[in-house]
């Protein structure tokens, strides 16, 4: 069964990448990538992101799509491939950690793995909360960043409460 990011989880997502609003112009996120939109980089595909680089709210939504596409595709084809059966509430959570930590990870990742052989929904969660550093792009190092802390947070919390937050 094909499963698609539902218009709460896109909200969700919009609201933990850029507080809700797009940014129309690029900037240096907080691990030291170009970012536009609802949180789009170089790395995600096209367009590539750069210096002094603008874009419309429409072009926004756009790119988001974009990106979206392919995270909820595979992981939906990975889910069926394993025979795992999970809420939209779950799909949502999950490709909301794929489009910040890349699908890459999340399908090598304890917590997917977990999923996939029938571990609680409480661990799982769990394992997803362990993803909370980011590379510093002055020192090199991986730090804990509260930022990431909170959307860990609030994706294990839909995980398995199944509760999107406030003003979704």
């Amino acid at each position: 069964m094909s499963m698609k990011l539902s218009s709460k989880g896109a909200k969700l997502i919009h609201q933990l990448e850029e507080s809700g609003k797009p940014a129309l112009q690029a900037y240096k996120c907080q691990a030291g990538h170009w970012t536009i939109g609802y949180g789009h980089t170089s790395q995600a595909g096209a367009p590539d992101v750069t210096e002094g680089m603008v874009i419309t709210a429409e072009e926004a939504d756009s790119i988001f799509v974009s990106d979206i596409a392919p995270i909820q595709e595979r992981l939906s084809n990975a889910l069926d491939n394993s025979k795992v059966t999970i809420t939209q509430e779950q799909f949502d959570a999950l490709v909301s950690f794929a489009f910040n930590e890349g699908t890459e990870a999340l399908l090598t990742s304890t917590a997917y793995q977990w999923l996939a052989v029938g571990k609680p929904k409480t661990s799982v969660a769990a394992a997803l909360c362990l993803w909370l550093k980011l590379v510093d792009p002055d020192s090199g190092e991986k730090v804990v960043h509260s930022d990431l802390a909170d959307r860990r947070y609030r994706e294990a919390r839909l995980f398995v409460e199944g509760n999107y937050g406030e003003n979704i």
